[in-house]
């Protein structure tokens, strides 16, 4: 019986240590990320940082007055960069592609993707009144290189 409150306290004690050294590893690669971040988005003001669920970096911040996310792995490397922007400011010949396949009041929004290895595309959601959202990833000739159906 007098076994039992000891094997609790060493057990929680050893639970908070793994927590400890959990965190710590958070912040070498933080920290790592952040040196890259900095290296690659020198001018960027009101940077915030979260974990997505696939355990990557994202970097929410501002440069020239546009708001942008930038994700990068946990050991440092950047992934992407995105930002919102309008159909106006979307390629003649994405527009006109969209314009010709699709119905442009069914766009839910548009993000401008820069990805390490896509390069530049564009990333067009749309959510057409009763059928699922859908994504479509332009290039910058208007040709569809990626579709992904949303739930």
């Amino acid at each position: 019986m007098k076994i039992l409150p000891y094997t609790i306290i060493l057990s929680l004690l050893f639970l908070m240590t793994a927590a400890c050294t959990n965190a710590q590893v958070s912040d070498v690669e933080r920290e790592k990320m952040e040196t890259k971040f900095k290296a690659k988005y020198p001018n960027a003001k009101k940077v915030s940082w979260a974990k997505d669920s696939n355990g990557n970096y994202e970097a929410q911040f501002e440069q020239n007055d546009e708001k942008y996310r930038a994700d990068f792995s946990p050991t440092g490397d950047w992934i992407e960069t995105e930002n919102n922007i309008k159909f106006k400011h979307l390629p003649k010949t994405v527009q006109e592609a969209i314009e010709r396949d699709f119905d442009k009041d069914d766009i839910e929004e548009i993000e401008q993707v820069n990805h390490y290895q896509k390069g530049i595309f564009y990333d067009v959601e749309f959510d057409a009144k009763g059928s699922k959202k859908i994504d479509i990833e332009f290039n910058g000739l208007g040709k569809i290189i990626g579709k992904e159906q949303k739930k």
